[in-house]
């Protein structure tokens, strides 16, 4: 059996969750693992490092893009999905 491609979804969560469902029904058909922060489960890292890790995990990147503006690493001012988006571009993944 081939191993399953692993695919990272971003976005902002509350907003954007029946449209994540919608992809996560699609990708469902396909030979995929989907990453996302519904299945994370308890962890041990600060959210933004399991979601950075989850992405360099990931063979796809695949970004949501809503109207609500997310969760801010302090450290940078960026956005957590923007910083997900530069690791999976640096990591180049398919986007």
């Amino acid at each position: 059996m081939p191993s399953k491609t692993p695919m990272f979804v971003s976005s902002t969560y509350t907003d954007l969750i029946p449209h994540r469902n919608a992809v996560r029904q699609v990708l469902s058909q396909f030979s995929v693992d989907i990453h996302g922060m519904e299945v994370f489960g308890a962890r041990t890292q600060k959210p933004l490092d399991t979601c950075l890790s989850e992405v360099l995990t990931s063979e796809v990147f695949i970004g949501i893009i809503g109207m609500r503006y997310g969760s801010v690493d302090e450290a940078t001012g960026k956005l957590f999905v923007e910083r997900e988006y530069e690791t999976a571009i640096r990591s180049s993944l398919e986007i």
